[in-house]
């Protein structure tokens, strides 16, 4: 896999990663890669990575359970402070789009 710098996590979100089982390599993974990226207020930006990008060679180190994860995961990054401030999974199913990017 293509060597990803560390960013910085919130206490917040590492503690909501464990909570809804999102791993810290796929947060990075998501932070390095991200192809979808929209304004979500208060000097946050949601990155997203599309299915199609989940696919890529950049990502082949990573294993196909957290490869199938990638697209389901939303990663609020805060510009003001220059760190990842919670994440979420995107419910494919019902409620929970409001992080939901369209290309």
């Amino acid at each position: 896999m293509t060597h990803m710098t560390p960013c910085p996590l919130s206490r917040h979100t590492t503690k909501r990663g464990q909570q809804r089982g999102i791993p810290v390599a796929v947060i990075q993974a998501v932070v390095a890669f991200h192809d979808l990226e929209r304004e979500a207020g208060g000097g946050c930006r949601v990155l997203r990575i599309s299915r199609w990008s989940a696919t890529n060679d950049q990502l082949t180190g990573l294993s196909r359970q957290l490869l199938d994860l990638l697209p389901q995961v939303a990663v609020l990054w805060s510009d003001d402070n220059a760190r990842v401030v919670t994440v979420l999974r995107d419910a494919r199913r019902g409620r929970g789009r409001r992080y939901r990017i369209r290309k």
